[in-house]
């Protein structure tokens, strides 16, 4: 009988023993997790604060590179009319003009025979509208440009540096003016158009548009 109840003993013992360590393990592995939650939950914390700086600079950044698009874009209509007219020009072996009007608010690209005739002339090639206005081989309206008002949408002034309210370009492609520019300026930036008066090529900011 003691010896039976001396095994019993040793195996409770060895019992209470082995639930004392899976106790002790749950416990550790329990602050284990708690552990590496909170370090997930920090480094989580770390990125959305670093992607945070990483925005407030991007923002401004983003607004900058669309604002130089539409001030690219805005400009490329002025050399759009600018080379259509000097094309023109070579192409039909006569003068075409780029006219400026009312305080540069407007400009349109027009026939230097018909300049000053208030008739319609569609039989001519370019078809012309009064005052020699040269009709947009695509849309067949005049070939004109809203300065004033694509100015006033991007909040951007413009100036046109000319000898006259006119440009003129010749068949062998020279201008009327030696070095006319003009520039549009939106805060700090500033967009210069020029054309060569010799060559009649036209920049923007030194580089060759064609």
């Amino acid at each position: 009988m003691m010896m039976k109840t001396y095994v019993t003993g040793e195996a409770n013992d060895r019992r209470r023993h082995t639930a004392y360590r899976t106790v002790r393990q749950a416990h550790v592995q329990l602050r284990t997790a708690r552990s590496d939650a909170a370090f997930t939950l920090m480094d989580l914390l770390i990125v959305l604060a670093i992607l945070s700086i990483v925005g407030m600079l991007a923002i401004p950044q983003m607004n900058a590179m669309r604002t130089g698009d539409s001030l690219r874009s805005f400009a490329g209509e002025i050399v759009s009319a600018l080379e259509y007219t000097s094309t023109l020009a070579v192409q039909h072996r006569r003068p075409f003009g780029l006219h400026f009007k009312s305080n540069n608010r407007l400009c349109y690209v027009f026939d230097t025979r018909y300049h000053g005739d208030s008739d319609d002339h569609p039989e001519e090639v370019p078809p012309v509208g009064p005052n020699g206005i040269v009709y947009d081989p695509l849309d067949k309206l005049p070939y004109e440009i809203e300065i004033a008002e694509g100015a006033a949408r991007l909040g951007v002034s413009v100036t046109v540096n000319t000898g006259s309210d006119h440009l003129l370009f010749y068949p062998d492609g020279h201008c009327s003016d030696i070095d006319p520019t003009i520039e549009i300026i939106s805060g700090a930036e500033t967009l210069t158009i020029r054309v060569d008066g010799i060559t009649g090529r036209v920049t923007i900011e030194g580089v060759p548009v064609f």
